[in-house]
């Protein structure tokens, strides 16, 4: 048992204050130092490895992982599984695994902590926390120092570190995943940042509020080249260094960590085979801030924006078979051009910050039929019992027909027929409201029918809420479902001092408005800069406005 303690002092609060890494409140601040300064009762931990009977399926993760009730990280925990136990896969999907134990748990995890269990010669060596902590640095892990323990636990056993092979086996019959990725040497790095790897690099599914359950991840380790204003893309060629996306170019946790105002970005991937007769779209959560877009050497779009979301359909670029190569090309001028930057400048000073520069949302595939839908618009109406929902469809003059069913607790309790592109309205009986102090959702399951048979399917969900403005003994007040409500909040800028722009994991975003919530407040102002969707989804179920 391992337990820590605290502390905080003044000091402390005048150094996060005048940094330029985050720039958040005093408090706020106070709460990633703490993060960052652990200190540990006890100095010795051990971690062991064990064998495992070949051709089963085995947790390759410590100290253990977590189990949910679905595919995605906004799932529940059901229960968790340690290292080297042995399970059944039996589904995936999207980046996730369903797994039954022998003991008869059953949920989901990330498929990349999961792998057949070879006959390994037994390494039952405990290593203490010093030796492990020490190797990590060495290896060149620059968070070998401040991370919690369970975090270097699970790094450790994630990576090739202390792991070579016994005298005796083969290459081959190792079990331990390698990286070649390492972070550049920041001066800070939060509690999260020993959980970033190039195989579990933001892993959820990005967008909450229009899911869909067959999808691509293409976060990880890309190629990576500074680019001139005239380079012409480097089709077909390795470039020299490498890039996690998606952190900023000058993120610490990108492995780069320096600014260019023109760079490239290269990856191939395998389009799966049962994506055979669909449409495939190239989905970026945000780019900063010129982009454009090859496949296969093809021109396939150019974007301009480093705060929306866009999408490429890019079917008929692809090859029939075979490795199919994006390259994404980026021009980021920061504060030498005109273009909504924020504070980001070349030189960061006072009020002034870091720039962020390239991919820092996630990356993805995603097949859709023909006629799909595009986008959700969902209208709570807390004073007639009901909500509105509308489907923009790609191709809305076929004969198709919208289908939405409201979902609580997996069960459809209202549906709702009609057209695509206009408001179905679906009443509901005895809505729970979504306040503060109790941010309940509903689920949405909105399909296309064309005679008889679905053809499209997206996941949502929606919290019936009504936010108005009204006079209170002659002072204009804000109200939620009819009730005054004082707003308490921060101004929050959504900074990282290793990832910049970006979160380092889908917890740390989570966290970041769990700490609000637990200083009192229930509002976020959020300022010169728009958030990836999840961070507004955990505002949504955590109770943020």
């Amino acid at each position: 048992m391992v337990r820590f303690t605290t502390t905080c002092s003044i000091n402390q609060l005048e150094t996060m204050i005048n940094c330029r890494a985050g720039r958040k409140t005093a408090i706020i601040c106070c709460l990633v130092t703490l993060s960052l300064g652990l200190v540990l009762d006890r100095a010795e931990a051990s971690v062991s490895f064990s064998v495992q009977n070949s051709g089963s399926n085995c947790v390759t993760a410590s100290p253990s992982i977590i189990i949910r009730e679905g595919a995605g990280g906004n799932y529940d925990k059901v229960a968790s599984v340690p290292y080297g136990e042995q399970v059944r896969i039996t589904n995936s999907a999207g980046g996730y695994s369903e797994i039954t134990t022998n003991g008869g748990i059953n949920g989901w995890a990330s498929t990349s902590f999961f792998g057949v269990c070879e006959n390994v010669i037994s390494d039952d060596r405990l290593k203490t926390e010093t030796e492990m902590r020490d190797e990590l640095a060495v290896a060149g892990y620059p968070f070998a120092g401040t991370a919690p323990l369970a975090e270097i636990e699970r790094v450790y056993a994630q990576t090739a570190v202390g792991h070579s092979p016994t005298a005796g086996t083969s290459t081959s019959e190792s079990t331990v995943l390698t990286s070649t990725y390492k972070p550049a040497d920041g001066r800070m790095f939060t509690a999260w940042a020993a959980g970033v790897s190039e195989f579990t690099v933001h892993p959820e599914y990005p967008r909450p509020q229009m899911t869909r359950s067959s999808w691509l991840n293409l976060n990880g380790l890309w190629q990576y080249k500074t680019a001139s204003n005239a380079a012409k893309p480097p089709l077909g060629q390795d470039l020299e260094e490498r890039i996690l996306v998606p952190f900023p170019i000058e993120a610490p946790l990108s492995g780069v960590m320096r600014h260019v105002d023109h760079a490239w970005y290269r990856r191939t991937v395998d389009i799966p085979d049962d994506w055979n007769n669909q449409r495939v779209l190239l989905h970026f959560g945000a780019v900063d801030w010129e982009s454009h877009i090859y496949i296969n050497g093809q021109d396939v779009g150019t974007h301009r924006g480093g705060y929306d979301p866009f999408s490429i359909d890019i079917t008929e670029a692809l090859k029939p078979v075979g490795p199919q190569e994006i390259i994404v090309g980026v021009f980021d001028p920061t504060d030498s051009g005109e273009q909504p930057r924020g504070k980001q400048v070349h030189n960061p000073t006072d009020i002034w910050y870091t720039a962020a520069t390239g991919i820092w949302q996630t990356v993805w595939l995603e097949p859709v039929p023909l006629t799909h839908i595009e986008r959700l618009m969902i209208t709570p109406d807390v004073d007639q019992w009901s909500v509105r929902v509308a489907a923009e469809v790609s191709d809305s003059s076929n004969d198709v027909t919208v289908h939405a069913e409201v979902i609580d607790q997996g069960q459809v309790i209202a549906t709702g027929y009609g057209p695509p592109d206009s408001d179905l309205v679906i009443s509901i009986s005895n809505p729970r409201l979504w306040s503060p102090s109790n941010p309940y959702l509903y689920d949405l399951r909105v399909r296309l029918i064309r005679q008889g048979r679905y053809i499209d399917t997206v996941g949502s969900y929606f919290g019936m809420r009504k936010i108005e403005v009204s006079s209170v003994g002659g002072v204009s007040r804000l109200k939620i479902n009819g009730k005054t409500l004082f707003q308490m909040g921060v101004l929050d800028q959504g900074y990282w001092p290793d990832g910049i722009y970006t979160a380092p994991t889908d917890q740390a975003l989570k966290y970041d408005i769990e700490a609000t919530k637990w200083l009192g407040y229930n509002l976020i102002r959020k300022h010169m800069k728009v958030e990836p969707d999840r961070w507004y989804y955990w505002a949504d179920r955590l109770g943020i406005l």
